[in-house]
């Protein structure tokens, strides 16, 4: 895994494509606020997705003021302990990335 920011070239060895607005990386594995962090799985930030569930949910979404009737598609990503290069921009979790052709094909075919 690469990660770097917009005024970085890469400036780790591994890491995930997706994008975190508030922390970014230094030279030295620092993390500070305000700024677009990038990973990609190597040099070559070949297109990648994450683990993920989508279901049907029939209430209201919006504000209290101005309910929107379902029903609503709703989406929301796995995630998992972070490895190292994510662990110095969100030291909680990172999303889970299928990153092999088996392990791609087993999340989108198990039951």
């Amino acid at each position: 895994m690469i990660a770097g920011s917009e005024r970085s070239k890469p400036i780790c060895e591994r890491g995930v494509d997706l994008k975190h607005t508030s922390r970014r990386l230094t030279g030295l594995g620092v993390a500070k606020k305000k700024d677009v962090v990038w990973f990609a799985l190597n040099d070559d930030r070949p297109l990648t997705a994450f683990a993920g569930i989508w279901t049907e949910f029939k209430g209201d979404r919006g504000t209290k003021s101005k309910p929107i009737p379902g029903p609503h598609l709703v989406y929301g990503f796995l995630t998992t302990s972070p490895n190292a290069v994510v662990e110095l921009i969100h030291p909680k979790a990172m999303p889970v990335i299928p990153t092999t052709d088996e392990e791609r094909d087993v999340w989108m075919r198990a039951p």
